[in-house]
């Protein structure tokens, strides 16, 4: 599993350290995307569960296919368990998941790591007494001390605060097995990454952030720089994300089917 997983992040092992975490961390933004789009695809095919760590980075060797929270983070984390990094499940908000990681060359600190969360966590993030502020153009992810152990986690794009917030306990650790209950919900009709088409990857080359959100497909850079186009047909839908990411994209064709089926509605006028 490590040498398959690393020669998808075209990275070589090397000894756990802030800084060989931090690459590892931006090779996965630039490689795995947060995306739903595979996992509507298991409930078409009616196997609605997580791929097995196996199965999923062979999906990726033939598909440009990532995850969300789950998917994602807990693969992460069994990825640095076996680089020898000393990391541990989180748990945040009420269904997300994130990961600690302590013994790093400030021993001292812990530092959270996040590839799940569709934010721009690009290096570890120390859990201390100070606020964080992770800025990207107009987005910006803040973490917050609160009392105890806990910490406070929100969005703001343009200063405003967008999407829920997530307070979590830097020693609330987890086991896979603990997200049995809230994995099976995700996979429901009205959970929340069943209601939306989502795909969004960092391409490091132009430090840009391209984005799909149902029929609107959007491009971030971290200057400042922001451009969307919204497709009015499935046609021009896969023209503006081959023409953004710079590949076609896995099973959109059937996202957008699942999509209008659960909308009982045409998918471009309901979301244009």
């Amino acid at each position: 599993m490590q040498r398959t997983y690393l020669k998808l992040l075209n990275i070589q092992e090397a000894s756990p350290s802030k800084a060989t975490l931090a690459h590892l961390i931006k090779r996965h933004q630039a490689v795995f995307p947060f995306e739903n789009l595979s996992k509507i695809k298991t409930v078409l095919d009616g196997e609605p569960r997580l791929p097995t760590i196996e199965e999923w980075l062979a999906h990726a060797a033939t598909k440009p296919i990532g995850g969300t929270c789950y998917i994602l983070n807990m693969h992460i984390y069994d990825l640095l368990k076996t680089l020898g990094y000393h990391a541990r499940l989180l748990r945040v908000g009420e269904s997300h998941t994130g990961i600690d990681v302590d013994g790093l060359d400030d021993q001292s600190s812990i530092h959270y790591v996040d590839v799940g969360a569709a934010a721009a966590f690009f290096d570890p993030i120390p859990l201390t007494n100070k606020t964080r502020d992770v800025q990207f153009a107009d987005l910006r992810f803040h973490i917050a001390p609160q009392a105890g152990n806990h910490y406070l986690f929100t969005r703001f794009r343009k200063d405003v605060e967008t999407g829920p917030k997530w307070l979590f306990d830097k020693t609330d650790h987890a086991n896979p097995t603990d997200y049995a209950n809230v994995i099976a919900d995700s996979f429901k009709t009205d959970a929340p990454f069943m209601k939306v088409l989502r795909y969004q990857i960092w391409q490091p080359e132009q430090d840009r952030l391209v984005s799909l959100h149902n029929a609107s497909v959007s491009t971030r850079s971290r200057d400042g720089r922001f451009e969307t186009q919204s497709a009015t047909s499935f046609h021009e839908l896969e023209r503006l994300t081959q023409q953004a990411f710079g590949f076609s994209l896995p099973y959109l064709e059937e996202g957008v089917q699942w999509m209008e089926q659960q909308q009982n509605n045409d998918f471009f006028k309901t979301t244009s």
